[in-house]
């Protein structure tokens, strides 16, 4: 009796498990970084290629690529996203599509991310 019941147990947290590992999901976390050389441009260019970055995001998150955006509050700047991509290739071209990324205004690091896809508000729809 006592084996049948460790058996029920061990099958039960196998089932748990199993559907918790259906909800895990790749994301890519990427950190943007200022860029530490910035060339000096004008204001009128420096906006131009803001709102140019803030377009990419935007398209990004209609395309359902981009599930978080969001700059840093610190004096350093930068900012992250966690991209929704099939691979890491796809998240790297993702990044460098972005107009600020393309003039040399932020840096960026891609890292795989594994996250219980139920997280995001987002993905629940």
């Amino acid at each position: 009796m006592k084996h049948f019941f460790i058996f029920c147990i061990l099958s039960l947290s196998s089932i748990f498990a199993q559907e918790n590992m259906n909800n895990m999901r790749e994301y890519f976390f990427v950190e943007l970084i200022r860029f530490p050389e910035r060339a000096k441009l004008d204001s009128v260019t420096i906006s131009e290629i803001q709102t140019a970055h803030l377009n990419n995001i935007d398209s990004l998150h209609r395309a359902g690529k981009l599930v978080l955006a969001g700059p840093f509050g610190d004096e350093q700047g930068g900012g992250i996203f966690i991209l929704k991509a099939n691979s890491l290739k796809e998240a790297t071209e993702m990044c460098e599509s972005d107009p600020a990324i393309k003039n040399k205004r932020l840096l960026y690091k891609v890292r795989p991310l594994w996250s219980d896809k139920t997280m995001f508000t987002s993905e629940k729809e």
